[in-house]
């Protein structure tokens, strides 16, 4: 693989199996990469005798950790042929309470299309956040919980008609779990789920 991406970064090409040739040379390229994770993980989890005063590491240091990572991962050469190498910081568990609201967003678009009209309360994106918000994974753990936690259990209540076209849904948290009340929207009265 990396030769294949060599010959891309090097020719702005590259040729198949069959010696068909495709031009890459007006395509930009981004890679992403999950390399000095563990590193920076390590960096936070290496607390030693003196943990009430260990600081979370600066982004020079995790900078630095990750740009070692990626000399043991790749060739010279290959890293060579990079433009730029641009390091993001991990998301906080405020961003993580920002993308659930973005992705329920999403849902809440899809299950319109349906004619079903959902409402999510404040306290359960922060409660999704909490199930989903893993540091070292980023924000495809938060998909995984919406699709587990919410996406799955609202989809097996329209399948089995609990919740039909024309109704609403107000999903909320209580006690730390999710808890859906489909309605009719020509009524008021939520029956929970």
């Amino acid at each position: 693989m990396h030769n294949i991406l060599l010959q891309l970064l090097d020719e702005g090409m590259i040729t198949d199996s069959k010696g068909f040739k495709v031009s890459f040379r007006n395509a930009l390229v981004l890679m992403t990469s999950n390399l000095g994770v563990r590193e920076v993980e390590a960096m936070r989890s290496s607390i030693g005798f003196d943990w009430k005063n260990k600081q979370e590491p600066t982004f020079e240091e995790m900078s630095g950790e990750i740009h070692e990572a990626l000399k043991k991962a790749f060739r010279p050469e290959f890293i060579n042929r990079l433009d730029e190498t641009i390091i993001f910081n991990t998301l906080s568990f405020a961003d993580s309470v920002t993308i659930v609201d973005i992705l329920l967003g999403e849902l809440s678009k899809i299950a319109r299309r349906a004619g079903v009209i959902l409402n999510f309360d404040n306290g359960l994106k922060r409660v999704i956040a909490e199930m989903g918000y893993k540091r070292e994974f980023g924000a495809r753990e938060l998909k995984r919980t919406i699709k587990q936690r919410v996406e799955t259990p609202l989809t097996d209540l329209m399948l089995d008609g609990t919740v039909k076209d024309g109704m609403l849904v107000n999903i909320t948290a209580r006690s730390g779990e999710i808890v859906f009340e489909p309605c009719s929207l020509e009524t008021t009265s939520p029956t929970t789920v």
